[in-house]
């Protein structure tokens, strides 16, 4: 496909649903997601950095708002055909908490489903807890509501605490899912978009049983005065039975609320019971059924590794695999290794945790956690050998960096150069000479670390200033220039003093002038033998009295194995 400039998205087809059309590009789901591949890429002509929608027409952004709906509702559909606990079938990968965060999402596309869900031999499974405190719920949500409706059967949206609209309208969670809405449409359209996607979260499945033996849901297991025990209520089916016997439209899951309901609020809210509570029931407030209040959230309950232990048994399931809390790793395994709890959103509200997910296949739990490439600082070691090491495959290759890459390393730069104005003597034009330099660099040393950006390097061109002497305008072609000009200046000197130094050794001995002129030509040999790389070979003297003599004129070196020795030297002193 072509890398779109524009967001262009085409008048709604009369089709009947948008769903199970997974390779109709005009279906409401396709647009959706092409109109997201838009969003991802930065196009500075037009001053839009990425994950930006930029500044978009009214027309195109009713357009975007209609097909939301469109797919929204086709999903809500979609989901009240479904029971409240699925049966989902191995492979399977599980994602808990994604909270807005939009780069971690495509980050396990590209790891998991590059070739899209479609084509993809698992299935997938999301907690939930999609919206609130990332700065791209409206972009995880219709990114997950396209993906629902072009594969149905595919993946599996369970419901979170945050999919309530008392939830996603709070405005303290900044942003909340709502204000996402409001600041791309506007407040009328928008609170359309939030109201009707909501809608769709009214309807989501509550819990789903991976094999028939791996409980997943968003908070954690019900209390044993939530779901009856007893000697007739055990086994699987009836574990099913009472989770489908939820409403399928919840619009109020709170159970202090008309319409609520205490199974799909404890399904939604509970907690594993901290550590130190295990074993101290009494002091730490869990009952001798293993379950207590939930004081940490002021809702629901906490449950102890008695309660689950007995829970699995009692239903023949064998491990609980929750969401609902971040963790560090973004998984932890709990509770006599029979719980784990998932987080698949990293850097959350600020912290340092990392994005995981898990692989449940041929009867193992497998954990997979993102891993970031984080750029270096400017001016660490590592940064300059990166800068260095890039710069010459750069001017090898011919290439170009493009220009939002310069930009970002400008800044930093500047910064330095100008810190060190004025300090040590420096002009102002060295100074912003070293600011640029060093932002090239830069640039260079970030194509580098990431060395999939080489493949949208664009080979070098010539941009010439008009009416300005020929000159380069382009930051990376005059950082080219300079290297260039200082490498041939160091050539020469280097030429200058070595030619010096072998003028000194040859008349330094008068009485035997071939005594101090044989340790030279052997020196040579060795050189040459070793650049080579075959033994045995004489070198001609010829060869070192060519190299004075195009040294002695001030030319360039002609000879390419002369070429290579000086450029090996120059390297060393740099």
């Amino acid at each position: 496909r072509e890398t779109p400039d524009e967001l262009r998205i085409p008048a709604p087809v009369a089709y009947q649903s948008s769903y199970g059309t997974a390779f109709e590009m005009q279906s409401a789901p396709n647009q959706l997601l092409e109109a997201l591949r838009f969003f991802e890429l930065p196009l500075p002509e037009k001053q839009k950095p990425a994950f930006c929608w930029g500044q978009q027409a009214e027309a195109q952004l009713q357009l975007l708002a209609r097909y939301i709906q469109t797919v929204a509702r086709d999903v809500r559909k979609l989901c009240l055909a479904e029971p409240r606990c699925v049966h989902v079938r191995a492979p399977c990968y599980i994602l808990g908490d994604l909270h807005g965060n939009y780069l971690d999402l495509i980050a396990f596309e590209k790891a998991l489903w590059r070739i899209g869900l479609a084509l993809s031999p698992a299935n997938f499974l999301f907690l939930g807890d999609y919206v609130d405190r990332g700065q791209h719920s409206l972009e995880v949500i219709t990114y997950l509501l396209a993906q629902k409706a072009l594969c149905p059967g595919k993946i599996v949206l369970l419901r979170g605490n945050h999919e309530m609209r008392v939830q996603n309208s709070f405005p303290a969670y900044n942003p909340c899912f709502k204000a996402s809405c409001t600041n791309v449409f506007g407040d009328a359209l928008g609170s359309q978009v939030w109201e009707c996607i909501n809608a769709a979260f009214d309807v989501f499945p509550m819990a789903a049983i991976v094999d028939g033996s791996i409980f997943c849901t968003h908070g954690g297991i019900p209390s044993s005065d939530v779901l009856p025990r007893g000697p007739n209520c055990k086994g699987v089916k009836y574990l099913v039975s009472q989770i489908n016997r939820i409403p399928k439209d919840l619009p109020q899951p709170d159970p202090s609320q008309a319409g609520g309901s205490r199974l799909a609020w404890d399904l939604m809210w509970n907690d594993p019971a901290p550590t130190e509570q295990d074993g101290e029931s009494e002091k730490s407030g869990v009952a001798s059924d293993g379950f207590g209040p939930n004081m940490g959230r002021g809702t629901a309950h906490v449950f102890g590794a008695t309660a689950l232990e007995g829970f699995l048994r009692d239903f023949g399931l064998s491990h609980l695999v929750r969401a609902h809390e971040v963790r560090k790793a973004g998984f932890q395994v709990q509770q006599h290794s029979q719980m784990v709890t998932i987080f698949s959103s990293s850097g959350y509200c600020g912290a340092s945790n990392e994005a995981s997910c898990i692989l449940a296949c041929e009867g193992k739990i497998r954990f997979i956690r993102l891993e970031h490439s984080l750029q270096p600082a400017l001016f660490s070691l590592a940064s300059k050998a990166a800068a260095a090491s890039s710069i010459v495959a750069a001017l090898a290759a011919g290439v170009q960096i493009p220009r939002q890459h310069f930009a970002a390393a400008h800044a930093p730069a500047a910064a330095h150069a100008g810190s060190r104005e004025g300090g040590g003597g420096q002009s102002a034009a060295q100074s912003a000479e070293e600011s640029e330099d060093m932002a090239a660099a830069a640039s260079l040393a970030a194509a580098a670390v990431d060395n999939s950006k080489f493949r949208h390097l664009q080979p070098a061109r010539e941009s010439r200033e008009e009416g300005g002497g020929g000159e380069c305008h382009n930051p990376q072609q005059r950082l080219q220039l300079r290297i260039q000009q200082r490498l041939q200046e160091r050539l020469k000197e280097c030429l200058k003093t070595s030619m010096a130094e072998l003028k000194a050794n040859t008349t330094a001995g008068p009485d035997h002038p071939e005594a101090t002129a044989k340790p030279d030509n052997k020196e040579g040999k060795k050189e040459k033998t070793k650049e080579e790389g075959k033994e045995g070979r004489r070198t001609r003297s010829g060869g070192a009295k060519e190299e004075k003599s195009s040294a002695g004129e001030g030319e360039s070196i002609r000879t390419p194995k002369a070429a290579k020795t000086a450029a090996a030297t120059t390297a060393a002193a740099a």
